[in-house]
């Protein structure tokens, strides 16, 4: 339980040089935090010569300064009995302003979940400089950190529980299973990913004196991930090959394909349609933005990424709609990868995930080396670039490119079909 005191002295570097008056200042402690305020009072002359530093009073018993120091202590005690099962939760600040007179700021010392919750609305959710990704990324973690707090039973916990303690036990709960709520251990990478978003939450914290430190920026983890497998040219010939398939798995390995031709992330390819598509004299045009970074992601397509295009054009689901892609979620697509990847013999789990790095070695293998053209096409952000600043990535530059990737890719799997 945190201990609170309070000491009333005169402060002389601020006495008046009109009057030689001297204020009084409060200061309060808690812990190791301390915090002060000048109080509405001040003593004479006289009066501090005869100051008691350790009985914080003026040793004149007719003294009308120590009348004001006996409601200011008074009401300290009465503030001691009032919080005596919560004092932890008392916000030094809030304490020197009732002792002084002054207002409280806050009416409210917040839950930590109140807190965190109005922080979202406030600075994410209605800030439109920000993608939809990094919106739903702090929504993720923030749905992570209410579950901790009701697995720990802290739901009504305010704000100033927030300490070094919480912090590790938040880290060691992400690092962890939890059988209650579905959850798998998560990487450090991925942990870490979380922490961040608290960093920031809680730094607003403590410039709202509601918290005196940031525990978050304490924790440690690693942020290297463990590299991602992907698909050699080998092992993506196979997906050319999908007789030995059934219809139901070779739709999904289409698609899967298309996304390891092209580099869309599996949000952004499902999201696909018409309208992302533009028909020039030099080749059939592909432009979107990435939902993840905001990120403008554009390349002409390859001859294999079209014709698996026009495979799905001829689908039901897509004539009905303006898709390009057929529609399937994320999951119920890696499930059938799963079978896809037996049967191809790929011996690590397949993910649509994959795809993506995949499509990145594919350009390193067709020896497309540009940087501001890879960034282009991949939908990275090419900000901090020189070349970014003085260099544009032309249609010409993006032609050339799609010419160099179908060059390989024909020559690579010529023999193969979709």
């Amino acid at each position: 339980m945190g201990k609170i005191s309070i000491t009333v002295y005169p402060n002389d570097s601020k006495r008046s040089k009109e009057n030689f008056r001297t204020p009084l200042y409060l200061r309060v402690r808690k812990n190791r935090e301390k915090s002060e305020i000048r109080l509405n009072w001040d003593i004479s002359q006289k009066e501090r010569k005869l100051w008691n530093e350790t009985f914080q009073r003026v040793e004149n018993k007719s003294c009308i300064t120590n009348q004001f120091l006996d409601k200011i202590f008074e009401k300290f005690d009465q503030l001691l009995i009032s919080h005596a099962f919560d004092l932890d939760d008392i916000n030094i600040n809030d304490v020197k302003l009732i002792l002084s007179g002054h207002p409280s700021k806050t009416e409210k010392t917040p839950t930590i979940m109140e807190y965190v919750d109005e922080y979202y609305t406030k600075n994410i959710f209605l800030n439109k400089n920000l993608t939809l990704g990094t919106k739903n990324n702090y929504k993720k973690a923030i749905n992570h950190l209410e579950r901790f707090c009701a697995s720990k039973k802290m739901t009504n916990h305010k704000i100033t529980k927030v300490n070094n303690l919480f912090a590790d036990e938040f880290k060691t709960y992400l690092l962890s299973d939890n059988l209650n709520h579905d959850k798998i251990t998560m990487t450090e990478v991925s942990a870490l990913t979380n922490i961040k978003k608290f960093r920031t939450i809680f730094d607003k914290a403590v410039s709202d004196n509601l918290i005196q430190s940031n525990p978050f920026k304490l924790i440690k983890l690693s942020n290297q991930s463990p590299r991602k497998p992907k698909l050699s040219v080998f092992q993506l010939q196979n997906f050319f090959n999908q007789s030995v398939l059934s219809d139901h798995d070779k739709t999904n390995a289409q698609i899967f394909l298309f996304m390891a031709l092209t580099g869309t992330a599996f949000s952004d390819c499902m999201n696909l349609t018409m309208d992302n598509l533009e028909y020039t004299p030099h080749g059939i045009k592909l432009t979107y933005t990435r939902q993840k970074t905001g990120n403008v992601s554009c390349q002409f397509l390859t001859q294999k990424a079209y014709e698996i295009l026009e495979i799905f054009d001829k689908l039901p689901d897509i004539q009905l709609s303006t898709r390009l892609i057929p529609l399937r979620s994320n999951q119920y697509l890696n499930r059938s990868l799963k079978i896809v990847a037996k049967t191809y013999g790929i011996p690590f789990k397949l993910t649509s995930h994959i795809a993506r790095h995949s499509f990145r070695s594919l350009l390193d293998e067709a020896d497309i080396v540009d940087p501001t053209v890879i960034n282009k096409i991949m939908g990275w952000s090419s900000r901090g670039s020189m070349d970014a600043i003085y260099r544009d990535v032309t249609d010409r530059r993006l032609i050339k490119t799609k010419q160099q990737l179908d060059d390989f890719i024909n020559l690579t799997f010529s023999n193969k079909s979709c």
